[in-house]
This record gives structure tokens, C-alpha cells and sequence, in this order.
């Protein structure tokens, strides 16, 4: 009997030493995860121009870079000019996808005709800034970049501009090569305009970079209105 007893006694012992050990053996450490930070992408707005008329005038147009946490800066140019009264005028921008249209299609203006000007109305483009780009530069030397000066916050003066270029196009604004001259606009005031309504909307005073190209850039500093202009969406 003693002996059954003792045998008992030593089962138990062993059935619980090896639960013990069997517990030990499935703890997990587990680290404390490190949160993640979420970096908001950064953007600069410039206002760029190049020569135009063998060096007597400036085309200027708005440059936007975008630079998201590990990433190349992505570019994009946005730019006003004339359609042409046959819609022969407009930036043609190849698309990187074969049999697919043009990426820049012309205003939608049908009742457009020849007395409202042979220019066409403006046609505007907002697209990567690399080669096929109408403004993009065959070498650095034929532009000059100036900084604005962004009074909105992240990068809502680069949507900003994208849409009222988008919107200037839709309101079908009649171009003229030299606005001062005759009744019109041209890409310096589409770039002006885009520039000087995004910077009010966001709140602040209205920041221009003056002097430079700026003052050989005809139609710079005249506003278009966009009242009765369409939204883009």
C-alpha cells in the first residue's frame, strides 16, 4: 500500500513539473511596436519663364515640385496659350501610351469664330514637367525660376492652380498675344491669375516675386475673371 502511495505521489510530481515547464515554454516576448509616422509630402511653387520673340519677351508659366517621405520629387508644369482659330494652335503633349489621344485637348468653344480673335481662346495644360512637356527647356540656361511665396498650407496652392487653369480654359478666355495692346489675356495672365487666386484663397496676403523676366512678360499682372467661369472637378 505504502508503495502505490509513493508511486501516486511521484506521478503527481512529475505531471506537474512538466506542466510547469510546458507553461515556461510558450511565453512569447513580444515588442513593443513603434508607431508609424506619417510624413506629409512637401511642396514648392515657382513661377518660371523663358525667352520669347528672340529674347524681347518672357512666356512665364507655373512649376509645382512634390516631395512625399523616400520618393523622387515629382514635378508638374502648369501653362496657358493660344488655341488657334482652327484648333491647330494648342500644345500637343504625346501620351506614353501608344494609339491613345494626345494628353492636351483643345477648349470646347463652338460658338467660336473668327472675330473673336485668330488666336483662339486660351488652351491651358497642366502635366509632368519632363521632355514632350511644351515648356519644358532644351537646356537650363533658357529659363528663369523665382520662388513664391505659399501662404496656403501643404500643398493646396499646387491643386489650387491646377483648377483655375482647368477653369480658365472651360470659361473659354479669349487670348491676345499683347493684352495691353488689344482685348484679351494671354499665358502670362493665366499664370498671374492662377497664382493670385490661389494665394487669396488661402487666407494670407498675396506674395508676387517682381521684377526680372516678370517685367518683359506682357499681360503679366492682369487679372482674368472668373466669375462666370465653370468649375473643374
Amino acid at each position: 500500500m505504502r508503495i502505490r502511495t509513493m508511486t501516486f505521489v511521484i506521478a503527481v510530481v512529475m505531471i506537474s513539473l512538466g506542466s510547469v515547464q510546458s507553461t515556461a515554454d510558450v511565453i512569447i516576448e513580444v515588442e513593443p511596436l513603434t508607431p508609424q509616422v506619417s510624413v506629409l509630402p512637401s511642396c514648392t511653387v515657382e513661377i518660371c519663364c523663358r525667352p520669347i520673340f528672340l529674347g524681347l519677351a518672357w512666356h512665364c508659366f507655373t512649376k509645382c515640385t512634390t516631395i512625399g517621405a523616400d520618393e523622387e520629387p515629382v514635378v508638374t508644369a502648369c501653362r496657358g496659350g493660344p488655341t488657334g482659330l482652327r484648333w491647330d494652335q494648342y500644345p500637343q503633349v504625346p501620351n506614353p501610351i501608344p494609339d491613345l489621344p494626345q494628353l492636351n485637348s483643345p477648349p470646347v468653344c463652338p460658338e467660336w469664330d473668327f472675330g473673336d480673335s485668330a488666336h483662339g481662346p486660351i488652351d491651358t495644360y497642366c502635366g509632368p514637367f519632363v521632355r514632350g512637356h511644351p515648356d519644358f527647356p532644351k537646356n537650363k540656361a533658357s529659363q528663369s525660376c523665382v520662388d513664391v511665396v505659399a501662404t496656403s498650407t501643404g500643398c493646396q496652392l499646387c491643386d489650387c492652380i491646377e483648377d483655375i487653369m482647368c477653369r480658365i480654359q472651360k470659361c473659354c478666355v479669349r487670348y491676345e498675344l499683347l493684352p495691353g495692346v488689344g482685348y484679351g489675356y494671354n499665358s502670362n495672365s493665366s499664370a498671374f491669375t492662377a497664382i493670385s487666386a490661389c494665394q487669396a484663397g488661402g487666407g494670407g496676403p498675396i506674395v508676387l516675386p517682381v521684377g526680372g523676366p516678370l517685367l518683359d512678360a506682357p499681360g503679366w499682372n492682369i487679372m482674368i475673371p472668373l466669375e462666370n467661369c465653370p468649375t473643374c472637378p
